[in-house]
């Protein structure tokens, strides 16, 4: 099964066409509305902060969604900047 492909720079899409009972139920249909999701999440995570933790090192992601502070702690392989 192939990925969708995400843009390295995406920039916030807040506008989505509905789908309606006569949208033809296919495959790239659904992929358009799919690739906008995901390319929005990475473009929220690039306007984050990454901080360390000075006392045990653990990395944290902090930011804003919807007038809302969030932080998420990182997996280590996140943590690092690979993604790998």
């Amino acid at each position: 099964m192939a990925n969708l492909p995400i843009k390295n720079n995406p920039t916030l899409n807040l506008q989505m066409e509905a789908l309606t009972t006569s949208t033809p139920a296919h495959a790239d249909r659904f992929n358009e509305r799919y690739q906008q999701l995901l390319e929005n999440d990475k473009a929220l995570q690039v306007d984050a902060k990454i901080y360390e933790d000075d006392k045990n090192g653990a990395k944290i992601r902090l930011g804003m969604e919807n007038g809302h502070l969030y932080y998420v702690q990182l997996p280590s392989e996140e943590a690092d900047g690979t993604g790998e």
